[in-house]
């Protein structure tokens, strides 16, 4: 599987500039049977993530989604956190 997630974090510190990060990305997929695969272990993982993240009850995340109105950015945030509380 590619990871991908280096493009998107922010270290402690830096100063995020949103128009030096990428827009678009290429599928880290194959298939849509991929897809669901890769879907169900990111969901369980975060899930179990969440979990420890709740219980040190010393930090936060903050996800941020760009896109212009009726991007279908509710959809994706929906979509992506199912699975986690």
């Amino acid at each position: 599987m590619k990871k991908i997630t280096k493009e998107f974090r922010v270290e402690p510190g830096e100063t995020v500039d949103l128009k030096a990060r990428p827009t678009l990305v290429d599928a880290i997929y194959a298939n849509k049977r991929e897809y669901q695969q890769l879907l169900a272990s990111h969901i369980e993982r975060m899930s179990k993530l969440q979990s420890l993240l709740y219980a040190s009850n010393s930090h936060a995340v903050l996800v941020l989604f760009q896109g212009m109105d009726a991007a279908g950015k509710d959809s994706c945030i929906k979509h992506v956190m199912s699975g986690v509380n």
